[in-house]
């Protein structure tokens, strides 16, 4: 006997057969209208959270918005329903999965990464056109039939023109991973947030992982504010500087800086692919870019490895930093909600950790020889005063912290930047598989290794005892020791 109640059961006037997914707010299962013996998706919400509004308000919103809609990229839904206490929506069928079990196998090639771009692209402008902005775009939402064709699926969070009722205590919804900056602040969302989150799935597309990985959802929200825009080619180096120029711009942290309209991205990945001939999905080209200009080490070895790393930022320090970011004061953002129904928000990030956890993604990793023995066990910036900056994540940012515009740094070298040399944003170090790489984030007066300034916006390797100056005349001046 199963172990689910409604398999081989019916809901409705459906039979419910199998499970297809589960997410953490519902289950999906493939079920059979019986009147016409056709193959359907039934979405259901579990009955515990019939009396919880917020949940039944996105149920119930997703089937009306997606009623609205008709259009051969958009996911349509037949029917609604509450079947003793069990409430449903029925959708059509489709055989490919999605987007996001695509992507879990292995980045994309640019023929399947520029028609989905396309395809997802129209459904959105349709959409955006109809004052309807979908606010959760993400691979899991993006169904494929066998041919690989799309479909936008879930307008449960979608935001509605002339609609006031919010769906959270604090009006802010989404995944964190696919969430643009001002998702998370007070204020009317646009249909820029989508074009965003677009951005970020093309990202997910060519490299098979997303841009921003951290251990809790405040995190990850926090580094779509204050990271810079990883490049795609620290994951790939086939990929053109085209290609990426795209993705940083769908992914512009200011909205009016993104494309305009979803097409409009599409158009211009498709005229990158084409004047660059793509990018290469085999392993090998997945290596990190140690500097423009330089080749990287000889590999140690090359083995498996699963996909993970860790977040620079704690989980109170963010709920702290996204605080302060607004204007209505700490009192607005209570860690209790911490912004996006936090204890909703987590369930359903945890589910889906849970999910990845289950069936990891691996991939080839170059590991580079390790350190020499007797050096320091965690890498760090040494002043000449002998003040140290220790290197705890694969991702350091650099610069000068100003809270009151929103910008957060892991080495904040306010206090001796006594000339205001560096930049806000001055400068990443990056840990690839035992390597340490410096890369400059376009600041305005430089950054130099061993008196030698590297390229704007480039990347060098560094290694023990090289000096580090970020700014010129009168800049800071660090000594990398590991």
């Amino acid at each position: 006997m199963p172990e689910d109640p409604l398999i081989g059961n019916l809901l409705g006037q459906y039979r419910i057969e199998s499970i297809i997914g589960k997410g953490g707010m519902a289950t999906v299962y493939r079920g059979i209208q019986v009147a016409v013996n056709r193959v359907v998706a039934v979405k259901v919400l579990p009955g515990s959270f019939m009396h919880d509004d917020t949940f039944m308000s996105r149920f119930r919103q997703e089937a009306e918005v997606a009623a609205q809609l008709e259009h051969i990229r958009i996911l349509p839904v037949y029917d609604y329903g509450e079947d003793n206490g069990t409430p449903y929506i029925v959708m059509r069928y489709i055989d490919g999965g999605t987007l996001r079990q695509l992507t879990k196998t292995g980045p994309l090639g640019p023929e399947d990464t520029v028609r989905i771009v396309d395809q997802v692209a129209e459904a959105l402008d349709y959409a955006h056109a109809r004052y309807i902005v979908h606010r959760d775009l993400k691979p899991s939402n993006i169904m494929l039939d066998s041919d690989k064709n799309t479909y936008l699926a879930d307008f449960g969070t979608a935001k509605l023109r002339d609609r006031s009722a919010q769906l959270t205590g604090s009006g802010v919804v989404g995944t964190p991973a696919y969430m643009a900056p001002e998702q998370s602040m007070p204020g009317q969302v646009t249909s820029l947030v989508d074009i965003y989150a677009l951005g970020v799935t093309l990202f997910e597309m060519i490299t098979g992982q997303v841009p921003y990985s951290a251990d809790t959802p405040i995190v990850q929200i926090l580094m779509h504010i204050q990271h810079p825009v990883p490049s795609l080619l620290e994951y790939n180096r086939s990929v053109s500087p085209e290609v990426d120029a795209v993705v940083k711009r769908a992914m512009a942290k200011r909205p009016e800086d993104r494309f305009s309209k979803a097409t409009d991205l599409a158009k211009a990945l498709s005229v990158a692919v084409t004047a660059s001939g793509g990018w290469h999905t085999d392993t090998r080209a997945l290596s990190p870019v140690l500097a423009v200009g330089h080749s990287p080490a000889s590999p140690a070895l090359v083995e498996e490895e699963e996909v993970s790393e860790a977040p620079p930022i704690s989980d109170r320090s963010a709920r702290s930093a996204l605080a302060a970011l607004d204007p209505r004061g700490t009192e607005a953002v209570p860690e209790s909600e911490a912004l996006v129904d936090i204890n909703e928000l987590d369930a359903a990030y945890r589910a889906e950790v849970e999910e990845d956890s289950a069936s990891a993604v691996t991939r080839e990793v170059i590991h580079y020889p390790g350190r020499r023995s007797g050096m320091a066990s965690i890498p760090a910036l040494i002043t000449n005063e002998g003040h140290r900056f220790e290197i705890t994540s694969s991702n350091t940012l650099i610069g000068r912290a100003d809270p009151k515009k929103g910008i957060f740094v892991d080495i904040d070298l306010t206090e001796i930047d006594t000339r205001k040399r560096t930049s806000r944003t001055h400068a990443r170090i990056l840990e690839r598989d035992d390597q340490y790489i410096i890369w400059d984030l376009h600041s305005l007066n430089g950054t130099f290794v061993n008196g030698r300034r590297i390229q704007e916006g480039g990347r060098q390797a560094i290694g023990d005892g090289d000096v580090l100056q970020f700014g010129k005349d009168g800049g800071v001046t660090l000594i990398f020791e590991w």
